[in-house]
């Protein structure tokens, strides 16, 4: 796909992260009351999960796994920026497994223990608290490294890959943003 205007796509990661923030905040927001003894809603618990897997991991982290750092790898990145490509990567594979919990509590049947809403409640700030850490880190050090780094060859082609896989994905991404918006919604004020 040939562009006919400069596309960014760290902006566009950027972006995203501004969207998954919001949900964050929510599903924090949302941990917090399920430890105070609120109730345990598995369908909400079970929206959070497609949100987080549809659009956070999927769409976001696929890109950026798929397109962006892939492209820089095999290019040949710096060992500093590799190193840091590696520290994402296991950040992904931590918020996949945190995210696999959280759908598995949202199959959870019948009442739930205090030790459970417990459980429930750190599963769900263990990943805010990685999330929170690890937009900080792409935002202000992993982004603008990856992209100074990348030989100004690959810059195109990796947009362009990004706008491809964002026309792929837009109705899908639309979706999960409205979902974001109505998780945000409930948990604001």
């Amino acid at each position: 796909m040939s562009t006919s205007h400069r596309i960014d796509p760290m902006q566009i990661l950027v972006d995203e992260h501004r969207v998954i923030e919001r949900v964050l905040t929510a599903l924090a927001t949302w941990g917090e009351a399920v430890r105070r003894g609120g109730p345990v809603d598995p369908e909400r618990l079970a929206a959070f999960v497609d949100f987080l897997r549809g659009y956070a991991d999927a769409i976001h982290h696929g890109k950026e796994e798929k397109l962006v750092f892939r492209a820089l790898l095999q290019h040949g990145a710096p060992p500093a920026i590799a190193a840091q490509l590696a520290a994402i990567q296991r950040d992904h594979e931590s918020a996949r497994l945190l995210i696999g919990d959280l759908s598995a509590a949202a199959k959870h049947a019948g009442a739930w223990s205090p030790t459970e809403r417990d459980a429930l409640a750190r599963t769900a700030q263990s990943y805010v608290s990685l999330l929170r850490r690890h937009i900080r880190d792409e935002d202000t050090v992993v982004f603008p490294a990856t992209w100074t780094a990348m030989p100004e060859s690959l810059r195109q082609p990796v947009a362009d890959a990004c706008a491809t896989f964002d026309a792929a994905h837009a109705a899908q991404a639309a979706q999960l943003r409205d979902l974001a918006d109505t998780l945000a919604r409930a948990y604001e004020g």
